[in-house]
């Protein structure tokens, strides 16, 4: 893996729920090598459901975009050793970060400037007021 990661500098890989697979050995190992800086959640095809979910759900359950943060914590499992911690939460946000920094083109408002205003809009039965915090 860290092979085609150097042969390719701006490659992302993927992972998706089978990762979470007891049986799904080269996919840890591919999990443990990939760089947090080349990582993307995916949901994939709808059987690849985390092993997780399955448990709880029986052979049933649809893989959708809801179930990411299972596959999250199952690359966080796999990348976690004796002298480091990973979390799901930086899995999820480095999968994040990952995804605005290859779609920067097609979204480009998809993390706002921190100099944005907030807006707050409060609803009345007759109108509909706008107020702007922080101008």
């Amino acid at each position: 893996m860290t092979k085609l990661l150097t042969i390719f500098p701006t490659l992302m890989i993927g992972m998706h729920g089978r990762v979470s697979y007891t049986k799904a050995e080269s996919l840890h190992e591919c999990a443990f090598d990939i760089p947090l800086s080349r990582l993307l959640l995916e949901t994939s095809k709808s059987r690849y459901v985390p092993s997780v979910v399955t448990k709880m759900l029986g052979r049933d359950a649809w893989n959708h975009s809801g179930l990411l943060p299972f596959v999250a914590d199952a690359i966080a499992m796999k990348k976690t050793t004796k002298s480091r911690a990973v979390t799901a939460l930086e899995i999820a946000r480095a999968s994040s970060e990952n995804c605005a920094r290859m779609y920067s083109r097609l979204v480009p408002t998809l993390f706002l400037p921190p100099t944005m205003t907030t807006t707050k809009t409060t609803m009345t039965p007759a109108t509909t007021s706008r107020t702007t915090k922080g101008t």
